[in-house]
Parts: C-alpha cells; structure tokens; sequence
C-alpha cells in the first residue's frame, strides 16, 4: 500500500501512530518526540532524542 493511503488520520487503522497512543506516550516519557508533532516535514513514521 501507498503510504499516501494514511495522510488521513481520521481513517485509522491498526498500527497507524496517533497524538496521545500508547506508543507515542512511551517514548514521551523517556524524552523523545514523535515525528507527528514535526511541523516541517510531518514524520510520522518516526521518533527522535534530539528533536529531529
């Protein structure tokens, strides 16, 4: 599949990171971003350390 196919994040399907899941919270709580929140470019595939 397409990544395009999950540009939209209404249409959520299993394994597909979204603001406050479980994943996104556990790298939250040792310091990490989510690419999510990224605003050039959204990446939401990713996690980071240093912020990029």
């Amino acid at each position: 599949m397409n990544a395009s196919a999950y540009l939209d994040r209404g249409n959520r399907r299993p394994g597909m990171m979204t603001a406050g899941d479980p994943t996104v919270a556990a790298f939250a709580a040792i310091g990490w971003t989510w690419g999510g929140t990224w605003t050039t470019p959204t990446d939401r595939m990713h996690f980071s350390s240093t912020g990029r």
